[in-house]
Parts: C-alpha cells; structure tokens; sequence
C-alpha cells in the first residue's frame, strides 16, 4: 500500500540501527504484501570519486580569495566591498534497500562563489555570481575560471546602481538560464510530483498527453549531465537517476517520481 515508516538515529552503531530496524517495520503490522522490486543497476558514474578536502592546501585556498578580492577592486573604483567563499564537501552514501540490496555512492562537491558591492554617494546596490560542480578545486584556482565570476558579479551591481524605478503594472519577462530555472521549479515542478498526482492534489492530475503549456515549450528533469552540482549518480533511494522528459512541445509527458509513487500509479 502507502503507508511508509521513518526512522533515524543519531549515532552509527548495532544497536542504533536494530531500534531504527525495529521502529520501521511497525509499519507492516496487520499488513501483507511482497517486497518491490529493487531498480535495475548501471555502471555509470557521473563523478570521480575524489576528495576535494584533500586538494589544496590552506594557503593556496588563502591566496585564491586574495588574488579575487583584487582583481574585482581594481576593476571598478566604485567598488566598496568584495566577498568571496569557497567551499567543499565530500559525502560517503551507502543505501540498503529491503531484500538487502546495497548501493553505495561517493559524492564530492565544491563551489566558489563571489559577491560584490559598488556605491556613488549614499546610493549602494550588490551583484553575485558563482559555480560549483562535483569536481575538485582545481578548476576553480585558475584565474580563467574565477574571473568570469568577478566580471558577472561587478556587472550586476554596476547595473543595479545605475537602474531606474520600472513602471508599473504586467510586463512580458523573458527569463534567461540558470537561476530562473527556481522559478519554474516552484512555479509547475512541485505540481509534477508524483505523488500529488497520484492523490489528484496537484493542477496537473489526469492530464497526461494534454497540452499544459505553449507549443515549443520542453521541460525535463535531468541528472545526468556529468560534474554537474545537481547531478547523481545514484538518488537516495537507490535508483540510477535519469533524463525525464516531463513537457515536450507543450505536451505533459510524464511526472516526477520516486518508486512508491512509481508503483502504486503503474
């Protein structure tokens, strides 16, 4: 059926785990049913398994963000303040489905990220820009990568200082890549979940293979795309994540699923 159980623990050990075992399973009683199935291996890998923690040293991450912070000052005299942060992670996932199937996944991730603020008179406006990607720092080190950030981010607050009070009321707005994309997310990406589908709680129940949008209007849900920040090679369940068309030319061809949901809708 749909009922799900949930339980955590706050220290790795056998008896942590057993009690977590134990709280879980309380979700079967006075139910009977078979395992799913579990999803179907690859071998891709859409990252290295690399440590970016191990990479630089302190010094040289030192050295980055005093070279940026340079670099963006004596671009523009109009430059108040400039930030810069740089960040890295790296997780060890391990996944044990029912029946006892294990998945295991290794995820790096870094990011650089560079702010900045100008001001003439008593008038300041602040730009942004940055990256990041399940790779080492390295990329992010060579002034070919971390300057293009600092010319965005001082594009964007020189723009902002110099702009002028919009008019009023409904514009057309044309939306570019990257960031925008968080406006369709809350936009339709939560309405294309499964499980408000399956519920029929969402806009969108029932209207697969109709027209939902304007014709040459594709959507998809990729993590695929290799180093990429919001890409896996496997999701927290276990599945081999994948490219899924959701609206193509207009049309709603699919939704966003996890295997509960996949199974109980068929």
């Amino acid at each position: 059926g749909d009922a799900t159980g949930y339980a955590h623990a706050a220290e790795l050990s056998e008896d942590a785990i057993a009690r977590a075992g134990e709280t879980v399973k309380a979700v079967q009683a006075g139910k009977s049913g078979q395992l799913a199935l579990p999803p179907v291996g690859t071998n891709q890998s859409l990252y290295s398994a690399d440590n970016p923690l191990l990479g630089p040293d302190f010094g040289t991450k030192i050295k980055l963000l005093e070279d940026i912070d340079a670099y963006g000052r004596a671009k523009d005299p109009r430059v108040r303040q400039l930030s810069c942060s740089l960040s890295g992670e790296w997780r060890i996932v391990e996944i044990i489905r029912p029946g006892g199937q294990t998945v295991r996944d290794i995820r790096p991730l870094v990011r650089l990220n560079v702010s900045v603020i100008v001001g003439e008179g008593d008038r300041q406006e602040a730009g942004s820009y940055g990256a990041g990607g399940r790779t080492g720092y390295s990329t992010y080190l060579q002034p070919d990568t971390w300057q293009p950030f600092v010319d965005e981010a001082l594009r964007q607050a020189v723009v902002n200082l110099e702009s002028v009070p919009a008019p009023a009321g409904e514009q057309t707005v044309v939306l570019g890549n990257g960031w925008p994309g968080i406006l369709l997310h809350e936009a339709i990406g939560h309405g294309l979940e499964g499980d408000f589908n399956r519920k029929k709680t969402s806009a969108f129940a029932g209207l697969l293979g109709e027209r939902i949008a304007s014709p040459g209007v594709t959507v998809v849900d990729d993590g695929t795309l290799t180093d990429r920040r919001g890409s896996l090679t496997v999701d927290d369940e276990g599945t081999p994540t994948a490219n899924t068309v959701l609206i193509e030319d207009g049309i709603l061809k699919g939704y966003m699923q996890d295997r509960l949901n996949a199974r109980l809708m068929g």
